[in-house]
């Protein structure tokens, strides 16, 4: 049998309890007194007396900054949990250049985890600054002097240094972009507006403003990425989206003239790519552009009098590249070449390469123009045919080089198709039907109304039909 518990017991259980929860609300009530007592302090001693600490601060921002920092003026107040620091006229030097960095007010709240990190960490406000890039001949990148990717180590200290902070945010900025290395006009951004955010996930960057009346009606960036460090960028992974509303080719032309001239043109567009280790894995494009004028290089100017669409672009594991593309709207001086079209496939580059695209609603004839200002024109071949008509559901599919693959086929139906006769082989016009061919042999059928036959070398006039069909297959040897 159990032996009954004490009632003394009882009692001295219950003394400990008593005595443990007294000595809590002791600790809690000590405790509540000092965080009283210190933001009685902080409030009404420190913080009318906060300009006197600039020099401390002053020193402690430049030893983590690696540049020297001035302040004009330091005042502060309670918001919400923590305090909030205004700084007037800051000014962040650079010996190098001379040209200082000089901020209007910037706002200041410090966070908690500063204790944690030793080191200042900070969500910034900055109104009204004027940021000024430049790249410079050798490619260097400046911001208001500030030396951004190859310069001195410090450099990259700054850098690094406004990373690890919790936010940066950017008010009513007056941006600009100046490339000394392309020659290039300078970019100008007013009422812009920065903010760049650390999360658990990585680093987000947005930029927004109003571009000069010759660039556009307005332009949004968003970026999301892993990685702290600026020297290694190119480790980063992360996505990029850009906006651009009413955007006129005038200026943007010098931009990309690598990739050709764009003497006029207006249009929207939405921009998104994914990349990783360096490279582009994935793009994404929304584009409406209107009368456009543009010349490829060492090719004649073609005119778009209307280009829309959608573009999808993946880069796979194994190294090959996905494409599609949908409600593709393109027209020529002379017509609609596609008419919301769509393009699939996918394809390896490379000697041990291949791939296989589909091509949906094109009009042959109006992609004249564009073949004129490529120079395909020029090609005997191509000039004597002269094509016309609709392609429905066209599959193109090689192995091998695309310059000179080791196999290949083509499939397609067609309507109202024409060429013109060409040595041995006779012209047509008006014809319907489907082909299907690869390097070892094919197939023609042909299922057409009214149609009409040229052969100059065996009828001295076109034959006319008013239903003209076909089957035909071969096949090739050796």
């Amino acid at each position: 049998m159990k032996k009954p518990l004490s009632p003394l017991s009882h009692i001295h259980v219950l003394r400990l309890l008593k005595r443990s929860l007294l000595l809590l609300s002791l600790a809690l009530a000590i405790g509540g007194a000092l965080l009283c007592a210190a933001f009685a302090a902080f409030t009404f001693w420190l913080l009318p007396r906060l300009d006197q600490y600039r020099p401390q601060l002053e020193q402690s921002l430049s030893a983590a900054l690696g540049h020297r920092v001035g302040i004009g003026r330091l005042t502060g107040h309670w918001q919400g949990v923590g305090p909030q620091f205004e700084l007037s006229s800051v000014s962040v030097a650079n010996p190098v250049s001379g040209q200082a960095l000089t901020l209007r007010t910037v706002t200041v709240l410090p966070s908690w985890t500063s204790l944690l990190a030793r080191e200042p960490r900070l969500s910034v406000r900055v109104d009204g600054p004027t940021m000024e890039l430049r790249r410079a001949a050798d490619g260097v990148i400046y911001l208001n002097g500030f030396d951004l990717n190859r310069g001195p180590s410090s450099d990259n200290a700054l850098g690094n240094w406004l990373l690890r902070q919790p936010a940066l945010e950017v008010r009513n900025a007056s941006l600009s972009w100046q490339d000394e290395r392309l020659g290039l006009p300078r970019l100008d951004l007013q009422r812009g507006s920065l903010l760049l955010e650390r999360t658990l996930l990585g680093h987000k960057l947005q930029l927004s403003g109003q571009p000069a009346a010759t660039l556009g009606k307005g332009l949004e960036l968003s970026a999301g990425w892993r990685g702290d460090d600026l020297s290694s960028w190119q480790n980063w992974s992360g996505s990029l989206r850009v906006a651009l509303n009413g955007a006129r080719a005038s200026v943007w032309s010098r931009y990309l003239r690598d990739l050709g001239v764009l003497r006029s043109g207006e249009g929207d567009g939405t921009l998104e790519m994914a990349f990783s280790d360096g490279a582009v894995s994935s793009l994404r494009a929304d584009v409406s552009v209107r009368d456009a004028a543009y010349t490829p290089p060492s090719a004649r100017e073609l005119v778009l009098p209307q280009l829309r669409g959608k573009l999808r672009l993946d880069r796979q594991a194994d190294g090959s590249y996905r494409i599609e593309a949908s409600d593709l709207t393109l027209a020529s001086a002379s017509g609609l070449a596609f008419d919301k079209s769509t393009i699939k496939g996918q394809w390896r580059p490379g000697a041990k390469g291949g791939g296989e695209l589909t091509l949906d609603n094109v009009d042959v004839g109006n992609l004249n123009p564009f073949m004129h200002a490529l120079g395909v024109d020029s090609n005997p071949l191509f000039a004597r045919f002269a094509p016309r008509g609709a392609l429905h559901d066209l599959t193109v599919g090689w192995q091998g080089p695309v310059e000179s693959p080791a196999s290949f086929k083509l499939r397609s139906r067609f309507e109202r198709l024409a060429w013109q006769p060409f040595a041995d082989l006779p012209g047509v016009s008006g014809v319907s039907g489907s082909v299907d061919f690869d390097e070892r042999g094919g197939r023609l059928s042909l299922d057409t109304g009214k149609a009409e036959v040229t052969y100059p070398e065996v009828f001295p006039h076109s034959l006319p039909f008013d239903k003209l069909a076909a089957d035909v297959a071969w096949r090739r040897q050796g």
